[in-house]
Formats: structure tokens, C-alpha cells, sequence
């Protein structure tokens, strides 16, 4: 199968390629001892009556699940930058405590916390850009726009 072809299509997809492939192969109808397209090749005695038939009553599921979570993410958590979450959350912690303060060690926590917040989101852990496999929140969620992928 082409590289280009597997990238379209989703992991039940290209498992269900790959068993067709197989049982062609088990049923000796392809030598299938590389990845060598050629050995994939059904012999032309064999093309008009012999097909192999793939079913799924959720196709593409895993994609579209995946691509409703990478809009979901984008304008949600993606949408604030990490520094700005942490501030949150130090605002809320300190609305929530009964003299409106911190100890010293939830100070130095925060402060540590924003500290490395401002390292991976200068880009201090390599990476970034927009369009990558990540599929984790990253820091350059907030800077990439949601962007439909058509595959």
C-alpha cells in the first residue's frame, strides 16, 4: 500500500488492509515475503475472481474522534497560553483560602511551575510550529489555529 494511501486512513483501516493482505498471502495467492509491492501483486489468473471484502460498522471512527478532540482542544485549554493558566489557578487557589495567602512553599511551587512554563513555551525544549503528530496539549496551541486535516 502506498505510504501517501496509509497516511488516510485510520488504524482499524490499514489493520484491515494488512489482514487482506495476509490471507492472500496464507491462501498462497501472493509470495508476500517483502515489502516489496511487486510481491503483493495478485498473478492475472487470479484478478477477476478474487477480491477481498472489508466491513466496519464505525468506519474511521478513531480519526473523527481525534479530530473532534483537536478542535475541542484548540478552543478550549489550547486557546490560553500555560502562563496564563497557572496565574488562574493561583488566583483561584488564593480565593479559596481562608487568610487569602499562600505558604511558602505553594509560593515556591507556583514559581517553579511558571519558571518551566516560560522555558518550553520560549522554546527552551526544542520543537514547536505548528502542524505536528503531538497529539498532547503543547504550548504552541494557542499560537496555531484549528485547522481541519483533510486526509
Amino acid at each position: 500500500v502506498p505510504e501517501g494511501l496509509a497516511e488516510t486512513m485510520d488504524v482499524a483501516a490499514q489493520v484491515a488492509v494488512a489482514a487482506g493482505l495476509e490471507a492472500l498471502k496464507s491462501a498462497g495467492l501472493v509470495p508476500g515475503r517483502s515489502p516489496d509491492p511487486a510481491e503483493w501483486k495478485l498473478p492475472e489468473r487470479y484478478r477477476d475472481g478474487t477480491g477481498v471484502v472489508y466491513a466496519s460498522s464505525f468506519p474511521a471512527m478513531d480519526a473523527a474522534v481525534g479530530e473532534v478532540m483537536r478542535f475541542l482542544q484548540n478552543k478550549t485549554v489550547g486557546a490560553s497560553s500555560a502562563e496564563r493558566l497557572v496565574f488562574t489557578l493561583r488566583s483561584r487557589l488564593l480565593r479559596a483560602s481562608p487568610d487569602r495567602e499562600l505558604g511558602d512553599d505553594d509560593e515556591a511551587a507556583f514559581a517553579r511551575l511558571l519558571s518551566r512554563v516560560r522555558e518550553v513555551e520560549g522554546g527552551g525544549s526544542g520543537g514547536g510550529g505548528c502542524g505536528g503528530d503531538d497529539a498532547s496539549v503543547s504550548s504552541t496551541a494557542s499560537s496555531c489555529p484549528y485547522e481541519f486535516d483533510r486526509k
